[in-house]
């Protein structure tokens, strides 16, 4: 936990405020530079920005917006701009000619943010027309809300909306005995490092200066350059949120202490992360079971070289060392449907016999078996010797496949039970200058499917959903 939450990076931002940042007319969906737009005065209705309030509008699945609530056709009531419904409550005293847009919400649109300097996706839940005004209210995706002149967002075209890929956030809600003030200084203090290894390097393989070296802020560093930051208390709530350019996303961090019981909830929100490896996933976790520590290339790399779709995949590299990497799942998945099956898409080129590439399930995360004469389409290439993963006539994927291909491995036997997956690699220690190891192992577009027709190709129900 402590090398996730560890370094902030501190800069300004306005959030929760009626010193609402300006936002700029959109005219694109990619990028709007300042160059190219005016900067409007915000307007004075309330709904204002509010990227932080994760618990009154919390992140939303691209596949859900659809579903959020709103009010249609009149006016909300003081409650449902409290309860999440909509945004904006309007004084019909003060404003009595107050009226809805006639539009059907929600609805999909972007919006120039002056915060996190980007184009931000999010979804219209409210629209009105006040004292000459044209005034829409509105969530993001990633959580938090805000609201806008009407001409300063562009709705999506259906076409547009279609072409959004699949995608998720991750949002976790640790409890901890302590309070925020405490939270924040373990978070923040990098002395604290010393005590917490303890727990998470109890054998000491960590260098001394690892901490100098190792990148153990919140930034990701696949998801391009870095737009805005944000690291300081906010209206008595520590709050952290980091925005990158590249697919819209952000990370949010958010300290809630509860005076009666003596505890901080860490909201965690990150995402959004596509439904293959197009977008790297915190639910995948690349771990070392014996190799060189000196060596950290040698375990699976999220990369942008190879892929079999998008821009990014895993890799893990058919190395010259002693190894044996894993890439885990760490979150359970329940079997399902009538015919479910694990399908990946794999291209690997190792040395033969001795290098080589398996695919292990658990169910309890602890025990794992390796699945031989389990698949139903592209099987493991042959037995690998012993020395690979010392487990007696395991087989793998070893030699060259020369292209991607697509393995799928039944999973009938598991219905009904939840299931962890990994990707396990073992190389031995070469001689110098002797056998050539290959290339090593690519991983991309892994999906837990039902399984529907089989014969020369695949027809599947997208109704089990991807894995990554």
């Amino acid at each position: 936990m402590f090398q996730l939450l560890s370094v902030l990076i501190l800069s300004s931002i306005t959030a929760c405020t009626q010193e609402t940042p300006s936002i700029k007319n959109v005219e694109e969906t990619q990028s709007i530079s300042s160059s190219e737009t005016s900067d409007v005065i915000p307007h004075n209705y309330g709904g204002w920005y509010c990227p932080d309030n994760l618990t009154g509008f919390p992140a939303v699945n691209i596949a859900d917006w659809k579903e959020v609530a709103v009010v249609n056709g009149r006016m909300p009531t003081k409650e449902e701009t409290q309860n999440g419904t909509s945004l904006i409550h309007v004084d019909v005293n003060k404003y009595p000619n107050a009226k809805p847009l006639d539009m059907r919400l929600p609805k999909l649109a972007k919006v120039y943010n002056q915060s996190t300097d980007r184009v931000d996706l999010i979804i219209v839940i409210q629209a009105i027309h006040i004292n000459n005004d044209s005034i829409v209210g509105y969530r993001f995706l990633n959580g938090g809300n805000g609201s806008a002149r009407l001409n300063e967002v562009r709705f999506l075209t259906d076409d547009e909306i279609n072409q959004i890929p699949t995608s998720k956030f991750v949002a976790i809600d640790l409890e901890i005995k302590a309070s925020q003030d405490v939270v924040w200084e373990v978070m923040r203090n990098e002395e604290n490092s010393n005590a917490l290894a303890k727990t998470f390097d109890a054998d000491n393989l960590l260098k001394m200066n690892w901490r100098k070296s190792t990148n153990l802020n919140y930034f990701y560093s696949n998801t391009g350059a870095s737009t805005a930051k944000y690291a300081n208390k906010l209206f008595g709530n520590f709050y952290i949120q980091n925005d990158y350019k590249q697919l819209s996303y952000s990370e949010k961090f958010l300290l809630l202490q509860d005076d009666n019981t003596k505890t901080t909830t860490l909201k965690i929100l990150c995402g959004p992360f596509a439904d293959d490896f197009e977008n790297f996933s915190l639910d995948w976790i690349a771990e070392t079971l014996e190799g060189d520590q000196a060596h950290p290339e040698d375990a699976f790399q999220y990369t942008d070289q190879s892929p079999k779709s998008g821009d990014f995949c895993w890799f893990v590299d058919d190395s010259e060392r002693e190894n044996d990497q894993t890439l885990l799942y760490f979150n359970p998945i329940t079997v399902s449907g009538d015919k479910p099956v694990l399908r990946f898409w794999h291209r690997y080129n190792t040395e033969p016999v001795f290098d080589g590439g398996i695919v292990e399930i658990s169910t309890d995360g602890t025990q794992w078996q390796t699945l031989d004469n389990r698949f139903i389409r592209h099987d493991y290439r042959g037995k690998i010797n012993y020395t690979a993963f010392a487990i007696p006539n395991a087989h793998a994927f070893w030699g060259n496949s020369t292209q991607y291909i697509d393995s799928y491995i039944d999973l009938e036997a598991f219905k009904g039970q939840d299931i962890y997956i990994r990707f396990r690699f073992g190389s031995d220690a070469e001689p110098t200058n002797t056998i050539e190891t290959g290339e090593g192992w690519y991983v991309d577009d892994v999906a837990v499917l039902d399984l529907v027709n089989y014969e020369t190709e695949a027809c599947v129900s997208a109704d089990g959903g991807y894995m990554a």
